[in-house]
């Protein structure tokens, strides 16, 4: 039996790399808690992180008022996407009364361990439309206003952890000098990158003073609401991992196949980031006409990143499946199913089609059946709008020849 591998373009293998990538931040995610916040607007209900902001308590004011909700408190009904899980940090922004301009208003978390020097590390975090309870109407609206002050500092063990309102500090890098994109629905994650010294011990986020009046200091992509007197965000699910970017070190590839990897490369949200192959081809999606060993390399304002070399093989191949990378079971009997499809050219005597969630969970598994489809179900429920790996092998007969087949890519069930 002859076997061999094909690469459909959006590949397996990049999404299980970005899985197991280690963060540097811990508690990311604001889902552990020193105690349920109940009755405190500030940050020190949750664990490993620290801040400036001094501490309020009033048992009057609503959850919704505070700067850390979480939903370990009865009261609380999560107004964030579920991506978010149980905690999110609400707006924490603050001005000078009489000059108007930004004031330090910052929390921070020491790293599980330093970066490593001279390496690159990729920093992200997520925002959504917060709702928040309006006094005057008495009822919830959904302000939402990043605005181009909000930023990150990487800091050495001389940072000071009682940290003064009106000192400046400089952040590495603000919200308007970023990568702004969607990834998942209803959020906006915001992205970029640093050059490590090494020395880096602590992670820092939230509004630095600049000096700068609050009116030349816009939201983005969105409108502030006059009446909060200032911007209303949430933030969540932060991530400091080094970049590392890993291709298959063994690939056969059709002579005619363009193959795409930009779901590696997108990944990073990286200012003025170009893709560049070793053999001067640009961009992430490219054809292979020639056997030989590849290398990927990501450069930006932050410095050059190459990737793991990939020893390609070119084949000459029957176009024997297309698998589509999207799907819509909403029951309008158009595009309900997602399915390989194969040719008529040959006779197909074996298929095995495999899909797992982002996470790795096995959400649907065909070993028998020649024309596997998967309608959307998971344990008998929909499953929600995501992106999903799958794996398909397929054998077939060519020349009175056994020739087994095995493509994997990913899948956007829409709904």
């Amino acid at each position: 039996m002859q076997i061999r591998t094909i690469l459909l373009p959006t590949i397996l293998f990049c999404h299980i790399s970005y899985i197991f990538a280690q963060n540097l931040i811990p508690n990311p995610g604001f889902e552990e808690y020193e105690y349920c916040p109940t009755e405190s607007k500030g940050f020190n209900a949750i664990k490993d992180w620290k801040s400036n902001i001094e501490e309020e308590h009033d048992d009057s004011d609503p959850w919704y008022y505070r700067d850390f909700i979480h939903d370990c408190e009865p009261q609380v009904k999560p107004f964030w996407e579920s991506v978010f899980q149980q905690g999110v940090i609400n707006s924490f922004y603050a001005s000078d009364p009489v000059e108007n301009y930004v004031l330090n208003r910052l929390i921070w978390s020491r790293l599980t361990e330093s970066p490593i020097k001279d390496s690159l590390y990729y920093i992200e975090y997520s925002t959504a439309p917060t709702l928040v309870y309006y006094p005057p109407d008495e009822e919830f609206i959904s302000p939402w206003c990043l605005t181009r002050d909000v930023g990150i500092r990487l800091e050495t063990e001389e940072f000071e952890e009682v940290v003064d309102k009106r000192t400046p500090i400089q952040p590495h890098f603000t919200s308007g000098k970023s990568v702004i994109a969607q990834k998942i629905s209803n959020t906006q994650q915001i992205g970029n990158c640093f050059k490590a010294t090494g020395d880096e011990v602590f992670f820092i986020f939230g509004h630095f003073t600049d000096e700068i009046p609050n009116i030349s200091n816009p939201c983005i992509g969105s409108v502030q609401y006059e009446w909060f007197g200032g911007p209303i965000f949430i933030a969540d699910n932060f991530k400091l991992e080094k970049i590392e970017i890993s291709l298959p070190e063994d690939t056969s590839v059709c002579d005619k196949d363009q193959l795409d990897f930009s779901d590696l490369t997108d990944y990073y949200l990286i200012p003025d980031k170009q893709i560049i192959w070793n053999d001067g081809v640009e961009g992430a999606v490219r054809n292979f006409d020639t056997p030989g060993t590849y290398v990927l390399q990501m450069i930006s304002s932050c410095g050059k990143t190459t990737s793991t070399p990939m020893d390609v093989v070119i084949e000459t191949c029957i176009e024997g499946a297309y698998v589509p990378n999207a799907f819509t079971p909403n029951g309008d009997q158009v595009n309900d199913v997602f399915a390989p499809q194969f040719t008529d050219d040959y006779e197909i005597i074996g298929v095995r089609f495999i899909i797992h969630d982002r996470w790795g969970n096995q959400v649907f598994a065909s070993e028998s059946n020649l024309r596997p489809h998967w309608n959307g179900l998971i344990h008998g429920e929909m499953g929600q709008q995501d992106t999903y790996l799958w794996h398909l092998e397929y054998t077939f007969m060519q020349g009175g020849e056994e020739i087994e087949s095995t493509v994997s890519g990913t899948v956007h069930l829409i709904r």
